[in-house]
């Protein structure tokens, strides 16, 4: 509609005190008349951006409970899986995840889903197959809350496929990040696993000594305790 500047505060009480008053009225109702239809096309378009904004917060709304229930349905088939190998419930479950992902895009769900495929291929014995998904989940979201479970998964399927040497390494990298103390307990344990079966003796003392040491600082999980006793029984 571009800048009226007659319409000023300022030069309305200009033209007043020049006694113009006669001739401002007449300037602004010709300026009201030639851009009415500016004016109310301006008002059509708010009411339909403010229509529109309800419209896409009832819409997120409504694809965040989509989202959460599908992801949902997907874990619970990936549960009955682990639980009772039933193959049927694989393919239930990687079909939901692979809905979660296409459908809601961009979403944390989909993310979620992302990495419940890769924990499919993983348990499915697809080692190949789950080490590219982790990777590539780690590359794509590496500032996601689920990114160290991904790190895990990758350090996993390396020892799986019996590099233990590299599992060793990616279990105690992720240790080093700290994500979490359950977590990085976990990735301590996990990795003097690989070191016991590699005969890695100096780098196994080490392992128990950060252990020691997060169980100082933090407090090593109670579920875990235990584990670490008699690990240190055999270093």
């Amino acid at each position: 509609m571009g800048k009226v500047s007659r319409l000023s505060h300022k030069q309305i009480e200009a033209a007043i005190k020049r006694d113009e008053l006669r001739d401002f009225i007449g300037e602004a109702q010709h300026w009201v008349k030639s851009h009415l239809e500016n004016v109310l096309i301006g008002l059509v378009v708010a009411a339909l951006l403010i229509f529109g904004g309800v419209y896409l917060l009832n819409s997120r709304a409504d694809d965040a409970i989509k989202a959460s229930i599908q992801l949902s349905a997907a874990e619970q088939q990936f549960s009955r899986a682990l639980s009772t190998g039933d193959a049927s419930a694989y393919d239930q479950a990687k079909a939901g995840y692979e809905q979660v992902r296409a459908g809601f895009d961009g979403r944390d769900e989909a993310v979620a889903a992302e990495l419940g495929l890769a924990n499919i291929a993983f348990n499915q014995g697809k080692l190949d197959e789950a080490k590219s998904a982790f990777e590539r989940f780690s590359a794509s979201h590496p500032s996601s809350a689920l990114e160290p479970l991904a790190a895990s998964g990758l350090a996993a399927t390396l020892e799986a496929m019996g590099k233990l040497k590299e599992a060793a390494d990616a279990y105690l990298a992720l240790a080093a990040r700290r994500p979490s103390s359950a977590v990085t307990a976990q990735s301590y344990f996990d990795a003097a696993r690989c070191l016991e079966a590699t005969k890695d003796a100096a780098r196994l003392k080490q392992v128990v000594a950060d252990l020691d040491k997060l169980d100082a600082e933090k407090g090593v999980p109670a579920a875990l305790k235990s584990k670490l006793q008699a690990l240190k029984k055999r270093v």
